[in-house]
Formats: C-alpha cells, sequence, structure tokens
C-alpha cells in the first residue's frame, strides 16, 4: 500500500460526510479542471508535479485548495495553498497573551 492508500481510513474518519478517495498514478490534471474534487492533497510528489497540480488547481475557478505533503525519514514538509483569497490573520505564529 502506498502511504495515501494508507491514510484513506482515518482520513474519512475526520469528517464522516465528505467523500475521501486515493488515486494512483498519472495524476488527473482534466478532472482538476473540471473541479471534479473540493480538495487535492499530493503525498510525495515530485516538485514539478506539485508545481503543474497547483497550477491545474488555481486556474479553476473558484480556485480548488491544494494541500502537498511530504516525509522524508524523520523530517517532513507541509505546504497549503488555499486560493488568492484566503487571508491569514496570525501575525507571527505566537499564541495570543492574556
Amino acid at each position: 500500500k502506498n502511504r495515501a492508500s494508507a491514510c484513506v481510513k482515518k482520513m474519512q474518519e475526520l469528517n464522516p460526510y465528505v467523500a475521501v478517495a486515493s488515486l494512483e498514478g498519472d495524476l488527473p490534471m482534466a478532472d482538476i479542471a473540471a473541479r471534479k474534487f473540493n480538495v487535492v492533497v499530493l503525498i510525495e510528489g515530485t516538485e514539478a508535479q506539485a508545481v503543474a497540480v497547483d497550477d491545474a488547481c488555481r486556474a479553476c475557478s473558484p480556485p480548488v485548495p491544494f494541500i502537498r505533503s511530504d516525509i522524508r525519514g524523520v523530517f517532513g514538509s507541509l505546504f497549503c495553498d488555499f486560493g488568492p483569497g484566503f487571508e491569514v490573520s496570525d501575525v507571527n505564529g505566537e499564541a495570543l497573551k492574556g
């Protein structure tokens, strides 16, 4: 099993009202363009794949949120692109004091 397939059950448990699917093989760029997905999560893709998928997601109207996750040994990275209308109001990442 690849990592995406292994995660489907746990991701589905987060919200039983949302359909979660894992795709293997070629990336379905036409399906992204047709907005068949509400969110696209790319796991262990190359940088070129991530850029191509993110570009396809951003080209949709409205943009499809894109999340890229990679794990390399004990290190991991996460990239989120929720479109140009997404605003972050957290100034510095620190917890509010009060």
